[in-house]
């Protein structure tokens, strides 16, 4: 039972956090700076993760594509 909104904040939250996270891993890497690339990465795993179980969660509750972008 969540709206619209609600569904969509949720995966634009994890998208942008994703988005923000590989500009930053993109410049460790650069810097090769690895104490700050495995957070980066560790990090990337997470919210990878917590995307796939809201799209898992998204699917069984019926919620539409374009809810999920």
């Amino acid at each position: 039972g969540y709206d619209r909104d609600y569904w969509a904040g949720r995966f634009r939250f994890l998208h942008y956090n994703l988005e923000v996270l590989k500009k930053l891993k993109a410049s460790y890497e650069r810097k090769d700076a690895r104490t700050d690339l495995n957070r980066a990465n560790n990090a990337i795993r997470y919210f990878e993760n917590q995307l796939s179980e809201w799209e898992r969660k998204a699917s069984l509750a019926g919620v539409p594509h374009q809810w999920r972008e």
